[in-house]
């Protein structure tokens, strides 16, 4: 049985990555000491070889500004105003943003 060089086959990045495979990305990144974006091309490099199969998670974060964080804490405009309605059943029209809050 003769013997090959398997450094022909791998990338220096591949040869980094391949003893480590089935971690997170993160884990990769921490026992690789490679950033993310080498993490990545060696990866699709591997993928390509037929090594590894990589599946894309997208995932979208919502962040409230401010005005969210208001609203979360005191309610929506309308919100508020219904509340106040609730409570005081009448009220005259010029002071009903005054008491509720709102400009």
């Amino acid at each position: 049985m003769s013997s090959f060089d398997t450094t022909l086959l791998f990338s220096p990045i591949e040869r980094k990555l391949l003893p480590h495979l089935g971690v997170s990305p993160e884990e990769l990144e921490e026992k690789t000491e490679l950033e993310q974006v080498s993490i990545m091309r060696g990866l699709r490099m591997l993928a390509e070889k037929g090594i590894v199969t990589i599946t894309e998670k997208k995932e979208e974060e919502v962040l409230l500004d401010i005005n969210g964080v208001l609203y979360k804490k005191k309610g929506l405009p309308e919100r508020q105003l219904l509340t106040l309605l609730e409570q005081k059943k009448y009220m005259p029209l010029e002071t009903i943003g005054k008491e509720a809050g709102l400009s």
